[in-house]
């Protein structure tokens, strides 16, 4: 009978060795399920950004329109006027509005804990609209310009949608 108990013995261990694995395992599993490498889906930001996002689109299709017309203008003062609208003073206030957008966006973004790729993105989508200005100060030179404006800013955008996108299925980055 001795070698008998020892093997219940012996199976109540491995029992309990088993259970404890187990057990840890599973602690292990919920903290890492728990565990964010980024913050949690923000829709305000997300809402923040499409407006941004649609506001830009409209400008820079605006002033491709008027560039267009203004280089097959039949004389003068047509061409001086559609020029004029072109001009960085003209459009000035939609440089003010962007930047007061975005930091409104990057200061909510900051406040955010484990946020800080967003934070990069958007301070990256101030720099777009940085080259974009200059390029207007200097005076828009060829239509091709418009959309390489675009394409940047569409790029910026849509990898700052696409992680809060991932953020609300809860993906990882």
């Amino acid at each position: 009978m001795g070698g008998f108990k020892m093997k219940i013995l012996m199976r109540h261990n491995k029992s309990k060795q088993v259970i404890a694995v187990m057990g840890v395992a599973l602690l292990l599993f919920s903290l890492g399920c728990s565990i964010r490498m980024v913050s949690e889906y923000d829709p305000t930001l997300d809402r923040g950004v499409t407006e941004l996002n649609q506001r830009t689109e409209k400008f820079i299709t605006s002033l491709e329109k008027t560039y267009i017309k203004m280089k097959t203008a039949k004389n003068d003062a047509q061409r001086q006027e559609l020029q004029k609208k072109l001009s960085y003073a003209a459009n000035e206030e939609f440089y003010d509005d962007f930047r007061a957008d975005l930091q409104v966006l990057i200061i909510r973004a900051e406040i955010t804990p484990q946020n800080q790729l967003t934070v990069n993105q958007l301070k990256a989508l101030g720099k777009v609209l940085d080259g974009m200005e200059r390029q207007q100060k200097e005076g828009f030179q060829d239509v091709g310009e418009f959309e390489l404006d675009r394409q940047a800013f569409n790029r910026t955008f849509r990898a700052i949608l696409k992680l809060e996108i991932a953020k609300k299925r809860g993906e990882k980055s």
